[in-house]
């Protein structure tokens, strides 16, 4: 699961729990509105992390340590 969809999916909770709205699934989607979560999603990522790490490396475990040692 992506954090795009992942986004999507509390934000689809939170409005069926605000006002009772069903929304379209993930996949009922058009790409163009997938990508733009998916955008949104690592805007926020961006703003939240720490700007010392660099978001340019692939090596998963480096970067979990890197956020866990800075805590």
């Amino acid at each position: 699961m992506s954090f795009g969809s992942t986004a999507y999916a509390s934000f689809a909770r939170i409005n069926l729990e605000m006002n009772g709205r069903t929304l379209p699934s993930w996949d009922a989607l058009t790409h163009v509105k997938r990508i733009g979560w998916e955008a949104a999603a690592q805007a926020v990522a961006m703003a939240v992390l720490p700007s010392s790490l660099d978001l340019t490396s692939h090596d998963d475990e480096e970067l979990e340590t890197d956020i866990l040692s800075e805590n």
